[in-house]
């Protein structure tokens, strides 16, 4: 069952797969498309190292005004058949499928980087203790 579904997803044009008649028409038009993908051209900004070490150590405002609206996420004792998944923050996916669990990339300390000297605190508490 999971392996015909992620075959599924991978099957549609944003992954990759063969394109349906009215979407080759538009990609046709495109500018960015060269007959066989899309080519994107960005423009080049020119790389100063001062703008960057001001903005570094400027006296922006990096905090946001107050906590993000958060919701509890609910774990159940066991898993269901199917898929469930539950933002927890930034990169942090809860995935429910097929009868296993899986956490992606988690985040759950208090700093938000792994040397203690220089981390900034979270602005929000764990989503999950």
């Amino acid at each position: 069952m999971s392996y015909a579904l992620v075959q599924l997803v991978l099957s549609g044009i944003e992954f990759g797969g063969i394109m349906d008649k009215e979407s080759t028409v538009k990609a046709r038009a495109s500018r960015a498309f060269n007959g066989t993908h899309f080519q994107n051209s960005p423009s080049v900004i020119p790389y100063d190292i001062k703008v960057n070490i001001v903005d570094l150590l400027g006296d922006q405002q990096r905090v946001p005004p107050g906590l993000f609206p958060m919701e509890v996420p609910v774990v159940a004792d066991s898993v269901k058949a199917g898929m469930k998944a539950t933002w927890l923050g930034h990169a942090t996916v809860y995935i429910e499928m097929d009868g296993k669990r899986i956490l992606t990339d988690p985040m759950l300390s208090d700093l938000v980087f792994p040397i203690k000297l220089i981390a900034p605190k979270r602005y929000n508490p764990s989503p999950l203790t």
